[in-house]
Parts: structure tokens; sequence; C-alpha cells
């Protein structure tokens, strides 16, 4: 569930939680690993 559009899914929704730091890269969907 990416509401930024990211390329990850469940990934992203752990990502969130656990690094905040990923909150900035997944809206960009640039820096998204």
């Amino acid at each position: 569930m990416t509401r930024e559009g990211g390329g990850g899914g469940a990934e992203d929704d752990s990502t969130r939680p656990l690094n905040p730091r990923s909150m900035e890269t997944l809206p960009s969907g640039l820096k998204r690993p």
C-alpha cells in the first residue's frame, strides 16, 4: 500500500515505522532502494 507510488508495497510499510528517513525518500521515489 504505497500512497507515494513507491515500488515496494509491503516493504514500504515496513520501512516507514522503522526508518523515518524512508518517509523522505518514498515520496521522492528516487532514493528508494
